[in-house]
């Protein structure tokens, strides 16, 4: 009967440690997949869809034109030497000069509208448009926007109906769409922001595993030592 109980006590002991071993090793698995958790701090250039702009058939949102709204702030840069950015915003600013005024000639039937002054384009993008990126980020997307929005202003002479339409400035078009990407790199200043505290929240909880892992290794251990005693012990009756 003792011999019984002593054969039921090693089995359960056996079981426990080996229960004890595979928690213990799950644990530690955890606790390393959250110690080695960082954030994705790689800034996505953002993606502008330009068609949400021309299919909007209600009133839009409240938008001062480039022109009245920025030509006040511009400030003559004091630079001599020009940055990547701002050989990449005269290039920008040129091509969407083009565009601007092919959609306005177009809206007022004539040949040329002469409506907008290149020098003021390019005092904007530089700035004005290049500075806030840049604050906020770095110089390679502001050159990623200066980039995109000369092909994407291509969109306001094939749809210069829309502001002929809606009695509006061309113009607005380009503020409208420098806001959308201002508006998405701050999102994702916001999403890196919030992975870098999830980060340290997983490496907080790491130390709590790896605690854990410990204790139950400590118990693992002084269950095979049990079993250790349990063998002695049967051996010595046997003999």
């Amino acid at each position: 009967m003792e011999n019984k109980f002593l054969s039921i006590s090693r089995k359960f002991i056996f079981f426990m440690a080996g229960l004890s071993l595979a928690i213990a090793i799950i644990s530690s698995l955890i606790a390393l997949a959250k110690f080695t958790s960082s954030a994705d701090e790689t800034i996505k250039v953002p993606k502008v869809d330009s068609e949400s702009y021309f299919k909007q058939q209600e009133k839009k949102e409240e938008i001062k034109s480039s022109k009245s709204k920025l030509e006040s702030q511009v400030e003559p840069s004091i630079e001599n030497t020009k940055s990547k950015v701002d050989i990449e915003a005269e290039k920008s600013a040129k091509i969407v000069f083009d565009n601007l005024n092919q959609s306005t000639s177009k809206i007022l039937g004539v040949e040329n509208s002469n409506l907008f002054k290149i020098e003021v384009i390019e005092n904007i993008f530089k700035d004005n448009f290049a500075k806030q990126i840049i604050l906020i980020s770095d110089e390679e997307h502001a050159i990623e926007f200066f980039k995109n929005i000369s092909i994407d202003s291509a969109n306001t002479v094939k749809n210069f109906q829309f502001f002929k339409d809606k009695d509006s400035n061309p113009g607005e078009y380009i503020d409208w769409y420098f806001q959308q990407y201002y508006k998405a790199l701050k999102e994702e200043n916001k999403r890196i922001e919030a992975e870098r505290t999830q980060s340290i929240l997983e490496k907080s909880e790491a130390v709590t595993f790896i605690t854990i892992t410990g204790i139950i290794f400590g118990v693992f251990i002084i269950l095979t030592i049990i079993l250790v005693l349990f063998k002695i012990e049967i051996n010595t009756r046997k003999e």
